[in-house]
């Protein structure tokens, strides 16, 4: 056999042997995959330790409604009170902050929380992971439980479904919230770009992607509060969706891909323009995730009304210090409501 055919030969096999690994690792983008509910009501004895952890950190004690792709979602505080929905991050759900609810509610505030597609028990559906795909979703959500209208909150990723979602459906909310809002940045870094549009990148993504995101958002806290106890909850929570989720790898990167997650200047203009003075944002001054330095100056330039609050924090202000923000928030709806 020549060189060249051996050359031939052991190229076809790779070739063969990547195409093999990749549909054996990475998910049709259109199937419809599972979520924490899919685990924790598994019966396969390989989940049992699974089951266990989300029996202990995120039992499911409300309902979720099916729209063909099942919602999970919770209502607390009074029911006459006003309506708050809170939007979370790309990796949480709300049951990572349960302080940040109790505290809402607790200051009369009706609160709506939910898992977006992908996280938590809301199932992970074929979408594209879209502003528009999520804005639906809440939409929807919305007329299901019966609510006309509502203030928003979007933390992060949920800034910038907040945003679509306030855009679209402006006569659904009253006063718009926006914490490090998501939304402003002009591309996907460089090592991102590669693990979700390369056929290598998606292995690798598959692979150690879990725990890759896993290690980084560890270690993105403020290590004043690593260690106390509601920021061990938040990590451990966090990874039930990272580590567990069925679908939470293919709706993150599909979120960072087709998400509202950059170059909405237009959509933070019109809002700007639709709700003025109804509008608050508070941001880190040391966020490098939603940099502070380029799109807080950016959001300010687009949304010159807005009541705008700078606190000595990084990206993760809500879960390490949630009264930095719950404060000035809930004293800016007072003011609103007076």
């Amino acid at each position: 056999m020549s060189l060249q055919t051996t050359l031939f030969t052991a190229v076809a096999l790779a070739v063969a042997a990547t195409t093999a690994l990749y549909f054996a690792v990475v998910p049709s983008a259109t199937a419809t995959l599972g979520s924490l509910e899919t685990i924790a009501e598994s019966s396969d004895s390989r989940n049992e330790s699974a089951r266990k952890r989300i029996a202990k950190l995120y039992p499911k004690n409300s309902g979720a409604f099916t729209d063909g792709k099942a919602t999970f979602y919770t209502i607390s505080g009074p029911s006459a009170g006003r309506k708050l929905v809170l939007i979370h991050g790309i990796s949480g759900t709300w049951a990572t902050m349960p302080q940040v609810v109790s505290s809402l509610a607790a200051n009369g505030f009706n609160v709506l929380t939910y898992d977006i597609y992908g996280r938590g028990y809301s199932a992970a559906p074929g979408i594209k992971y879209s502003g528009d795909d999520y804005a639906r979703q809440l939409h929807d959500l919305m007329e299901h439980i019966g609510w006309k209208k509502a203030s928003v909150m979007g933390y992060s990723l949920g800034g910038g479904v907040a945003a679509t979602f306030a855009d679209s459906h402006s006569d659904k909310v009253d006063d718009l919230l926006f914490v490090a809002p998501a939304g402003l940045m002009r591309d996907l870094p460089p090592a991102a770009k590669f693990l979700s549009t390369t056929i290598l990148g998606s292995l690798i993504s598959y692979t150690v992607g879990r725990r890759m995101i896993s290690k980084r958002s560890r270690g993105n806290h403020n290590p004043i509060y690593i260690n106390q106890p509601h920021m061990q909850l938040f990590c451990d929570v966090q990874d039930l969706n990272i580590l567990l989720h069925p679908g939470f790898l293919r709706a993150y990167i599909a979120t960072g891909l087709n998400g509202p997650v950059r170059n909405m200047d237009s959509v933070y203009a019109r809002l700007g323009t639709k709700f003025g003075s109804r509008i608050f944002c508070l941001w880190g001054r040391h966020d490098t995730v939603c940099n502070f330095k380029e799109q807080a100056l950016l959001f300010k330039s687009l949304v010159p009304q807005a009541t705008f609050v700078e606190v000595d924090s990084g990206h993760y202000v809500f879960p390490d210090t949630c009264e930095k923000v719950l404060e000035p928030a809930v004293e800016f709806l007072n003011c609103r409501l007076a």
